[in-house]
């Protein structure tokens, strides 16, 4: 399913960018071989209305309507390939690039306390 949604991402940046309807032909039926016909049906009204079919997550954050998503929505896109729409503005969502994990650095020796300045008093 992932890769269906890249390739709706990819046919949306040729979509967006044509302004003649007749040049986007050929994309629209390469997409009917590719992409079933009630997820098709979905993106190209979005499209044809000039929003995003495909919105990309970034931070938990939909790259089109700029609503935070739900934490537990997030955490179940990382793991399942189903397809996932956006409660707020309808867009099929798919995760950005996810950051690499990052090595944790090695443990350091913890530093020793230093010794502590006191004024001089002075004796009455």
């Amino acid at each position: 399913m992932n890769q269906m949604m890249l390739t709706l991402l990819e046919a949306q940046k040729v979509l967006l960018t044509n302004s003649d309807p007749k040049a986007n032909t050929p994309v629209i039926e390469a997409l009917r071989a590719k992409v079933p016909a009630p997820v098709l049906a979905h993106f190209l009204r979005l499209v044809a209305q000039h929003r995003k079919g495909v919105a990309e997550v970034r931070n938990g954050v939909c790259s089109q309507c700029h609503i935070r998503l739900p934490a537990s929505m997030a955490a179940v896109m990382v793991k399942s390939d189903d397809i996932h729409v956006c409660e707020q503005c309808g867009s099929f969502l798919v995760l950005a690039d996810l950051p690499s994990a990052q090595p944790t650095p090695a443990p350091t020796a913890p530093k020793t306390p230093r010794a502590r300045k006191y004024s001089r008093q002075l004796a009455a």
